[in-house]
């Protein structure tokens, strides 16, 4: 983000893979991660090389579906096709939700508001960063206090926004997108989620711990 895509091209005298010259172009929306808190490694636990998507939109633009498919962690070559839904935050910019498609509603704000209630308590973060790398990341323990404080393994503020935007500021730097509820495959049971993404075009995950 902020780069000018035109120039996005790899530097001739490197290999044919050269992830650095393209690292800075772009929004990173998802990556190699795994859930810490995962009972079970395979499906539900994460995803490794996510990739060959395609991307779906209805007319009205409400309905945005990301597909791909990817392998998981501690499965080697297993590999399965995976459907997200996609949501658009305040700035325009699309977000992937953090979990498989189970039939969730385009957005929270059609079935019921939200609550900074319903969102304080224990989390699991995902920082997609920017590398381009086969580095499998591991989620981090954060807590969401009522007070909008963010504390445990990365400290900030967040906030909700309307009945289902939030914006979460760490380091500094604000990210924003949506609140939605998952269908969290590992344990067989719905929680609440954010996707928000920053100026930098890096995406932060989270899964509220059931």
């Amino acid at each position: 983000m902020g780069q000018d895509l035109r120039e996005a091209a790899a530097d001739p005298d490197l290999p044919l893979f050269d992830d650095a010259s393209i690292e800075p172009f772009g929004a990173k929306l998802l990556g190699n991660h795994r859930y810490a808190d995962a009972e079970e490694a395979g499906p539900g636990s994460g995803y490794v090389s996510p990739g060959h998507v395609s991307a779906w939109s209805g007319e009205d633009e409400e309905d945005i579906f990301l597909f791909l498919h990817s392998r998981f962690p501690g499965t080697g070559e297993l590999h399965q096709v995976r459907v997200h839904r996609m949501h658009v935050s305040a700035d325009g910019w699309l977000v992937v939700s953090p979990h498989r498609y189970a039939g969730e509603p385009a957005s929270d704000a059609r079935a019921s508001r939200l609550h900074r209630t319903d969102l304080e308590g224990d989390w699991q973060l995902v920082d997609h960063g920017r590398a381009i790398s086969p580095e499998v990341v591991e989620s981090l323990p954060v807590r969401l206090h009522r007070d909008g404080k963010i504390s445990g393994s990365r400290t900030g503020r967040w906030r909700l926004e309307g009945a289902s935007r939030a914006t979460l500021t760490l380091d500094g730097e604000a990210y924003r997108g949506v609140v939605t509820r998952g269908w969290r495959e590992s344990a067989g049971a719905w929680t609440l989620t954010f996707s928000v993404l920053g100026a930098d075009g890096r995406s932060l995950w989270g899964t509220k711990e059931l």
